[in-house]
């Protein structure tokens, strides 16, 4: 196992790290590793788990949490099940109007007509009555506006210099850490404590997934007072666009999460497990000249920032007691672990230009190159973001992007178009699934790895060890797209991101748990809906009326007594149907024309007769079926990509595909028979595909073309519950594209596959 990376120095980590592959490319492995090597998921049960060996998160008494107070008081009959609110109807006509989208004066016209007093009898005769219940019912920290002005070197009319008045809307970080660890829907996906896990007693092979398992709290706990519980805050911000086809109306939102909740709860935006933090203001600085423009805006940020997260000062350096989730009283030091942001922004709070990076001081000119250079340090600029926050180098908080650095950006905007002119043949995550076949016999395909092995939901020694592999690997190729014009240089800022993956997944866990994709969905609900529902004027007070009204109130007053929120979507081991079939009473000898099932009643025949002894029935031609376009169930993804699970689709077309893992297999025709042929299952009509030859090294993929028997394509009928999933069928490709084949017919037209 590598060694432990300083907290001031990253790049450390990564040389070990590196050291180590280069061992193992002597050797002759393939791309430094044992192609032989299995990366299997150990069952967390399994694991092995080494324990902080100090006191950590030591509770130092017991308390109530605000929701169980609430409980009490409703069972001492002073509060309602409802909060004002009569009733669940009463409750559900409230939350129907606030999300509907009708404007207050529709919502009033509504609640005054004579149907809904005399039938539905709400207890709010108008609008004015139903927003005083929606303000009586208990919300999340207090809002503040903190106001101040902008002085400005530009003269106005009177020859005085211009100022402007700005607004910071914000609440209290430290209320609102309080407030994520005191929620009981998280009581069961909360951890207090950091802890290392291994996948057996020898402890060579680490297992790095949540904040709690990685190095940075480790390190940390060290260095705080025994008993004491790290709250290891995230932050992301990320400044928006409001209005839409015309319009520059901007909202800068600023989202607070804490590391304790598991990372499968934070990503859900239903769970809200980040919350809104506050507003940044923004605005164009009109009062400020073009020179000084720039430097005052940057400024601005870190003054609003600064003001933000003050509190955080001193509850990071003493310590605050809070009753957690689990009616434990606990010492919890906020500290901000993760600051969630694009390239643009991470150089923004940096305070470093757009050709540098946020990390390392590595120099633009060597940006391109797998060299090492020291992390950034406080010294060269103190503003109070940074400086003033206690146990946090900022530099350091900076986390993996797959969504902007890898698939947005090194993806699409890089590799493809490089690719295209490498390769010469004709949108992203879903691309880069088939796209190292694309290339195969082109270019190499180490960033599709790179990127695949960043995305692990869980990673080990061994896949850190590949991850990095896989960056090597590419530095060692990418002089073929210098050599072909299509490249001069790599200095791009994104492709050197990647060189710090596998020191920060190894620090801070694993990189899905830092994904801005989360804030990007949480500008729906935290900025777009409630801007939507002002009147486009001083909307940002409005939109903070509209939060308060929807999402900090049902977060508060829904939630049920004793039963934490399910972690994940039940794991679904049989495949569903549509409830009526889209084509019922089909003719065998339609799916014959149609779907070219040319061997369905021999194929039928057989299975009826080897699968099902009670049937006495000889199909034929004009016997009718009811026919399925689909079938669908949840998995678990096989490639540990995420720990979530994922809707799977087997959908079956005369023109369309599936896959090999057990066995690939065409799906032709989905059907169900008659009563009368006394089968009570789902069937499929297949076509057989088998492998031909080992899988390939390089693409890792395994090459197969249609079965055939005496002469034609392999067929059978087998039960639905007897296929796995899903899968992808790459066709594959020459230098000659074939301009013949489309998305419709390839699967036709091709003969050997990927």
């Amino acid at each position: 196992m590598a060694k432990d990376p300083p907290d001031d120095d990253v790049a450390a980590y990564r040389d070990s790290n590196r050291t180590r592959q280069e061992d193992g490319a002597s050797r002759g492995d393939l791309h430094g590793i044992d192609p032989d090597v299995q990366i299997e998921d150990v069952p967390e049960d399994d694991l092995v788990r080494e324990e902080f060996p100090g006191l950590a998160g030591q509770a130092i008494g017991s308390g109530q949490t605000r929701f169980e107070m609430m409980r009490d008081q409703q069972r001492k009959g002073q509060l309602g099940d409802y909060g004002p609110f009569v009733d669940q109807a009463d409750w559900d006509l409230a939350t129907w109007l606030m999300d509907s989208g009708a404007s207050q004066t529709e919502i009033d016209k509504f609640l005054k007509l004579d149907v809904t007093h005399t039938r539905t009898r709400p207890s709010y005769a108008g609008k004015r009555e139903l927003l005083w219940k929606i303000d009586a019912l208990p919300s999340g920290p207090e809002w503040t506006c903190h106001t101040f002005v902008v002085h400005g070197d530009q003269l106005d009319y009177n020859g005085e210099k211009c100022t402007e008045e700005l607004d910071i809307w914000c609440r209290d970080p430290v209320a609102c850490v309080n407030k994520l660890l005191a929620n009981p829907l998280f009581r069961e996906h909360m951890k207090f404590a950091p802890e290392k896990l291994f996948t057996d007693d020898s402890k060579e092979d680490q297992i790095i997934n949540e904040v709690w398992t990685a190095q940075w709290w480790w390190d940390l706990q060290k260095t705080l007072p025994p008993g004491a519980t790290i709250a290891p805050v995230i932050l992301a911000s990320d400044k928006t666009q409001l209005s839409r086809f015309s319009g520059d109306k901007q909202a800068w939102p600023v989202y607070i999460s804490v590391g304790n909740i598991a990372k499968s709860v934070r990503r859900q935006t239903s769970k809200r497990a980040m919350i809104l933090l506050g507003y940044i203001p923004v605005t164009k600085l009109e009062c400020l000249s073009e020179a000084t423009h720039k430097d005052r805006a940057y400024r601005l940020f870190h003054y609003c920032m600064s003001y933000i997260l003050k509190p955080l000062i001193e509850a990071g350096k003493e310590g605050v007691l809070m009753t957690c989730a689990d009616n434990l009283v606990r010492r919890v030091f906020p500290i901000l672990a993760a600051y969630l942001a694009n390239y643009p922004e991470q150089c923004l709070v940096a305070c470093h230009q757009e050709n540098s990076c946020p990390i390392c001081e590595i120099a633009p000119s060597d940006s391109g190159e797998p060299v090492l250079a020291p992390s950034r340090t406080l010294k060269t600029c103190r503003l109070c973001l940074r400086a003033d926050l206690p146990h946090t180098n900022i530099f350091q908080c900076f986390t993996p992007d797959l969504l902007h650095q890898l698939h947005k950006g090194v993806f699409k905007d890089h590799l493809v178009k490089w690719c295209i002119q490498l390769a010469a043949f004709p949108d992203h995550p879903e691309m880069e699934r088939v796209f190292a076949s694309l290339i195969y016999g082109a270019v190499p395909p180490p960033v599709i790895d790179f990127i695949y092995y960043a995305s692990f939901a869980s990673h080990s020694t061994e896949t850190l060890r590949r991850l990095q592999d896989a960056l090597d690997t590419f530095h060692q190729n990418k002089q073929v797209f210098i050599d072909h014009h299509i490249r001069t240089h790599f200095q791009i800022p994104k492709i050197h991101m990647m060189e710090h993956y596998v020191a920060l997944i190894h620090s801070k866990g694993s990189a899905d748990g830092f994904n801005t994709e989360l804030s990007e969905r949480l500008h729906i609900d935290c900025a777009k809906e409630g801007y939507r529902a002002s009147n486009k004027k001083n909307y940002t007070q409005q939109m903070i009326n509209f939060l308060a009204w929807t999402t900090d109130h049902y977060s508060d007053s829904q939630m049920p007594a004793d039963i934490a929120i399910p972690l994940l979507s039940s794991h679904s081991t049989k495949w569903q149907l549509a409830k009526e079939p889209p084509y019922p009473h089909v003719s065998l000898q339609f799916l014959k024309d149609k779907h070219d099932a040319v061997d369905i009643i021999p194929a039928l025949t057989t299975y009826l007769a080897t699968k099902v002894p009670g049937s006495r029935v000889t199909p034929s031609n004009y016997d009718l079926i009811d026919v399925y376009a689909k079938i669908s169930r949840f998995l678990l993804s096989p490639q540990r990509l995420t720990d979530e699970t994922q809707k799977d689709s087997v959908r079956a077309t005369p023109f369309r595909h599936e896959r090999k893992r057990y066995r690939v297999a065409r799906v032709r025709v989905i059907f169900r028979l008659p009563d009368w042929f006394h089968c009570d299952h789902t069937l499929a009509y297949i076509e057989w595909f088998r492998q031909i030859g080992e899988p390939n090294e390089l693409l890792r993929l395994s090459p197969v073309s249609y079965a055939t028997r005496e002469g034609r394509h392999h067929e059978a009928i087998v039960p639905i519950h007897s296929i796995l999933h899903s899968c992808h069928l790459t066709p594959k490709f020459s230098r000659q594209r074939n301009a013949t084949w489309t998305a419709e017919n390839v699967l036709d037209k091709c003969s050997d596959f990927f």
